[in-house]
């Protein structure tokens, strides 16, 4: 391509090719932060938001059966936020790692077998 055309239109396809590459043309095209593969960001966000309230309705039954003190704030704040993010679409990586985190918390003796 680049043989067949005049050293003007290089410098003009050039510079076409620049202007591609700034700033606000790059921020158009790529994905938000947090978003994962296959997934746009408001349908991510409903995805978590019915994770949560999954989580937090299993959380209030733990509560109940006594697998949580109700006292222990920052348990159960981390123990919310972990069943979160192992319901939501996401890196599996991450998920995995929550939950073997909610794993070793709750069933120490279990652990070593995930």
């Amino acid at each position: 391509m680049w043989d067949k055309l005049s050293p003007e239109e290089r410098s003009a396809h050039g510079k076409y090719l620049a202007s591609l590459r700034q700033g606000k043309n790059m921020a158009r095209t790529t994905r938000r932060n947090g978003t994962p593969d296959g997934w746009t960001h408001d349908a991510v966000a409903v995805a978590r938001s019915a994770a949560h309230l999954k989580a937090s309705q299993l959380v209030e039954k733990m509560k109940a059966d006594g697998l949580i003190d109700p006292s222990d704030t920052d348990g159960i704040e981390a123990t919310l936020d972990a069943l979160t993010v192992v319901w939501s679409p996401g890196s599996r990586i991450r998920r995995v790692r929550k939950a073997k985190q909610l794993l070793r918390f709750y069933l120490p003796d279990h652990a070593s077998l995930a």
